[in-house]
């Protein structure tokens, strides 16, 4: 009996120890969170979360396994980005970005929101975009983080097997941590080409990004790759064998993102795309505007509005003193609205704002999204990179609930257009459903610039949708961008699709022509200040001011043309470089003032 309980006795001790071991084999959550750690996830659209209909990507499984695993952890960064289920949506994830852009922003970032750790998953779009094995910009990123925040620690991934370009850039990375690892930085090197993936099961119908599931598997080896480390820094025990990041090489994975920021609730179009084109408002139809181009870039857009024909076209304003109310405007759209082609992702919204504040308004841009460069003092928005109408439809009732907007500056439908659908009752639907649910809200709709050629057919029926919603007396107004002077070679950005930041500077200015009249009125504030011409004292030609058209004016013009000076060095240098007196500053006035340089003209 005595050996019989000694045997049991043994028995019941192995099977705890055993049981402790396989335990130990998994990662259990601690109790004891310890500090708070601040992680930054930096890089494209792999960290947005494109291809995830709510676009948390990785985020959202890595929060969760994260705080399962007792971390107390706080993601931060400028973006917000994810589903409700995902407590802390703040990233540095930013579709269709390279190594240099993420470079000219990430002081700013590190300084603002003092990470402790850094999530850097960046590359994919030197290598897609412009064929650059960007490794020497990676191994510059890493140090000029360092630079920055000589304490931080920083993990460095590599991409997905796919496409097979990236393969040779997932090749030099573990080299490049490893050169900064063994230098004694806080360095890590986070193999994502590992992922057991299969493009049937783990890619989302773009045929780029991961979908939901291929995004869980990721979001499993960064967890692997940084929990003993972020348990470190927590100062919690480390009680689980999970796999730390090794610098070996090894990368199957390529890819970054062409350009398809922004958060598709919907499976299906994640490429809209914008249209080159400024149209300037005009109740009549007319779309010149065709578009895109099949691809892999999202882009949206196909919208323009103006006043509809029952009212008066708006007139461009100058700055008047006395701003009234606040008016708060909330732009809604596709990739074109959120400001694709445009580096900093301010779009026509950059421009548009200074407009309206030099005009005298008191505006407040609202919505749950926020993009644009840091001269741009209020980035929020509803632009949404790849959605269609109906996606606008299924979140614009929260939207107008949340932020009750004075006025929407719709611009919509072009990705309906690139998936084969030219949808005008939908657009109508949309309009309707607005005013049920704000019913004294202004809405202005707009065309599509007209590139690519598809976008007309739609382009040709904004203007009679509008028509008959003003006709049954809504305030709503047709802005015509597809009036813009386009110019493909001028105003296209490196994508083809997407304008740049010359071209939303003219589909600015078209949307302000459209609307100012209008917001003055329901600013309160008088409407006495005439469209700057060149007369009255302002001589044509002479941008800077000094009283000579002279070949300073000549570069002045050409900078502001093509995106390199965002405003001109004058106020009346405006009124001074519209020399054909269009109310617009485009080309022609560029070739005026040639032909006055030379001459030929005065």
């Amino acid at each position: 009996m005595h050996k019989l309980r000694l045997k049991a006795s043994k028995m019941i001790l192995s099977l705890f120890l055993i049981s402790a071991i396989i335990g130990g084999m998994f990662a259990v959550p601690s109790f004891g969170a310890g500090r708070t750690i601040k992680i930054m996830p930096v890089g494209d659209s792999c960290t947005e979360g494109m291809g995830d209909p709510d676009m948390g990507g990785y985020r959202t499984e890595l929060y969760r396994l994260y705080t399962e695993a007792g971390l107390s952890i706080d993601f931060v960064g400028s973006n917000r980005r994810g589903p409700n289920s995902l407590p802390d949506k703040d990233n540095e994830g930013h579709s269709g970005w390279t190594i240099p852009q993420i470079a000219s922003n990430i002081d700013n970032w590190l300084n603002t929101y003092n990470p402790d750790v850094v999530l850097l998953w960046i590359g994919g779009n030197d290598v897609l975009l412009g064929g650059n094995v960007n490794t020497t910009g990676l191994s510059n990123l890493i140090d000029q983080i360092f630079r920055t925040k000589p304490n931080v620690t920083i993990f460095v991934a590599d991409y997905y097997p796919w496409p097979e370009q990236i393969k040779q850039y997932n090749a030099t990375i573990p080299g490049v941590v490893q050169q900064k690892a063994s230098a004694g930085k806080r360095v890590y090197f986070v193999k994502l080409s590992d992922m057991q993936f299969s493009p049937n099961v783990d890619l989302s119908s773009d045929g780029l990004h991961l979908n939901v599931n291929g995004y869980s598997k990721i979001a499993r080896i960064w967890f692997n790759s940084t929990i003993n480390i972020l348990r470190e820094m927590a100062g919690t025990p480390d009680t689980q064998p999970n796999p730390t990041p090794t610098p070996v090489p090894g990368n199957d994975f390529p890819f970054p993102w062409f350009g398809t920021p922004t958060p598709t609730p919907a499976p299906g179009n994640d490429f809209p795309f914008p249209w080159f084109g400024t149209p300037t408002p005009t109740p009549a139809p007319g779309n010149n505007f065709p578009f895109p181009i099949p691809g892999d870039f999202p882009f949206p857009w196909f919208g323009s509005p103006t006043p509809a024909p029952n009212f008066p076209t708006p007139t461009p304003y100058i700055p008047t003193s006395g701003s009234g109310k606040t008016i708060k405007i909330m732009p809604v759209g596709d990739s074109c609205t959120e400001g694709m082609g445009d580096p900093d992702m301010g779009g026509y919204r950059t421009e548009l704002y200074r407009l309206y504040t030099e005009a005298g308004l008191s505006i407040d841009f609202v919505g749950s999204n926020r993009r644009g460069p840091n001269s741009l003092p209020d980035k929020d928005n509803e632009g949404h990179s790849g959605w269609t109408i109906p996606q606008i439809a299924s979140n614009i009732d929260n939207w107008l609930n949340t932020y009750n907007p004075d006025v929407v500056l719709l611009w919509i439908g072009g990705n309906d257009v690139l998936q084969g659908r030219v949808n005008t009752e939908g657009l109508s639907n949309l309009i309707d459903q607005i005013f049920r649910t704000k019913p004294n809200v202004t809405i202005f709709v707009a065309d599509y610039y007209p590139w690519p050629e598809q976008v007309k057919q739609y382009n040709a029926t904004i203007p009679g949708v509008v028509q008959q919603k003003a006709n049954a007396g809504k305030k709503v107004y047709f802005v015509k961008l597809s009036d813009v002077q386009f110019s493909s070679y001028v105003d296209l950005s490196s994508d083809g699709l997407h304008l740049n930041v010359n071209g939303y500077k003219k589909i600015a200015k078209i949307w302000f022509d459209s609307t100012i009249n209008i917001l003055k009125e329901l600013a309160g504030t008088p409407n006495t200040q005439p469209t700057p011409t060149p007369g009255s004292g302002v001589k044509k030609g002479d941008i800077n001011g000094d009283g000579e058209v002279n070949s300073i004016d000549y570069a002045l013009l050409k900078r502001y043309l093509v995106g390199m000076d965002s405003t001109l060095p004058t106020p009346n240098g405006y009124a001074a470089a519209d020399i054909n007196g269009d109310g617009d500053i485009n080309s022609i006035d560029y070739a005026n003032l040639k032909l006055i340089l030379l001459g030929m003209s005065n």
